[in-house]
């Protein structure tokens, strides 16, 4: 039997009724899933906008005491908000249009507000990086009508972002201004509407970046270079050290993500080659691996982090990965979603996929599942973006 403890921070904000109110946090009644008796079943998907689009990130908010469920996932020129009240009859109450089109966009809520952030984009034809807004700031008081305001004093682009809730920070890695590369940036967001910038970190280029309790948890990468993995203390902002790190087994670290008990970090490895001849990118073989970072009898970081396993698909390549209780969950490109059991983390388990994609293997460049919300506190319901079907919604049955 598999023992997994759900345990949600929700922000309830009123939605529905435009107020915003206190935080709380809510745990989830303790679930068994036996091994064997569970599977992921397609509930439905929604597309929006001029086919052919392409979607992106996906970020959720719920509150289980309102009845409030909704889900936001990026296209090319916007960001739709998903009422998944009825998650087999999602509504999409609004589309947030993004000012610059045709380019991949990264999401995160953070009390009644979304924040969004697009990449640095150059347009080969006029040699002109594009001059972009910078920080998204949009107002879901009410989601039918959502409010959007802009941040650009520091950063004018990013490739992701990530926020902690605890010290309402917003951490913007892979940023620039104009064509200056900037770092990864950091934003005081206590005033969410006003950021203001309270830190940076420039001797890695960071692609993304998990922050908890003080500590940021980076995944860095640059073309032809060897990957590396971090764990930085912030809780000085005018002197972030370097506290652990490691080389990516794969060179091409994407994303991280910590376990509930703060001693292991899952590293995703999102493989890729470049062909200079045609000037593109493709699939490559790629995984994840689960470095131990904390010694478990004095619960100090361990400065050489050790990659204690990993997990690998022939040919194929992973992007986003999550933790929910002893689960992680892993948007997989063209394979979908994989769900592993993680509760020996020497020897992760697959217990449950789905092809969200009608993408094959053999299909080279990125496709498919780009990532996922698991975070629903009904427990079941798992919505995924998928770059060509838009939001698709699965749930966790019995077989």
């Amino acid at each position: 039997m598999i023992r997994i403890f759900f345990v949600i921070a929700l922000v309830a904000i009123g939605l529905a009724g435009g107020c915003a109110t206190s935080a709380k946090e809510t745990r989830t009644p303790e679930i068994q899933i036996p091994e064997t008796t569970y599977t992921l079943e397609f509930l439905t998907s929604v597309q929006w906008g001029d086919a052919p689009q392409q979607y992106n990130d996906i970020a959720g908010y719920a509150d289980s005491e309102s009845g409030t469920y909704l889900v936001f996932v990026g296209a090319q020129d916007s960001v739709a908000v998903v009422d998944v009240s009825q998650p087999e009859n999602p509504e999409i109450l609004s589309i947030i249009e993004v000012p610059y089109h045709k380019s991949n966009h990264d999401i995160f809520v953070f009390e009644r507000y979304l924040y969004i952030v697009t990449e640095l984009t150059y347009i080969s034809s006029t040699k002109e990086f594009v001059s972009l807004p910078g920080l998204q700031i949009v107002d879901l008081s009410d989601p039918r009508s959502p409010k959007s305001s802009f941040y650009g004093e520091s950063f004018t682009s990013a490739h992701t972002i990530f926020v902690d809730p605890e010290t309402k920070l917003l951490y913007a890695a892979g940023a620039y201004l104009g064509d200056e590369d900037r770092g990864m940036r950091i934003l005081d967001i206590s005033d969410p509407l006003y950021p203001r910038e309270v830190g940076s970190y420039t001797k890695g280029q960071v692609h993304e970046v998990y922050a908890k309790g003080g500590l940021a948890y980076t995944a860095e990468s640059e073309f032809e270079k060897a990957g590396r993995v971090g764990v930085l203390d912030v809780s000085d902002l005018s002197d972030i050290k370097i506290l652990g790190e490691t080389t990516s087994p794969w060179s091409k670290p994407h994303s991280t993500w910590l376990s509930e008990d703060a001693r292991y970090l899952v590293v995703a490895d999102e493989g890729y080659r470049i062909d200079y001849d045609m000037w593109k990118i493709f699939r490559a073989e790629s995984g994840f691996s689960i470095y131990e970072i904390r010694n478990p009898e004095m619960g100090e970081l361990i400065p050489e982090l050790r990659r204690i396993s990993y997990y690998s698909h022939p040919d194929t390549t992973v992007h986003q990965i999550y933790v929910r209780g002893n689960l992680l969950f892993a948007s997989w490109y063209t394979e979908g979603v994989k769900v592993f059991d993680i509760s020996d983390p020497e020897k992760p388990a697959m217990i449950m996929s789905f092809d969200t994609s009608k993408l094959t293997p053999e299909f080279e460049e990125f496709g498919g599942a780009w990532g996922l919300w698991p975070y629903d506190p009904r427990g079941e319901y798992i919505y995924v973006s998928d770059m060509q079907e838009g939001l698709v919604v699965l749930r966790m049955v019995e077989k």
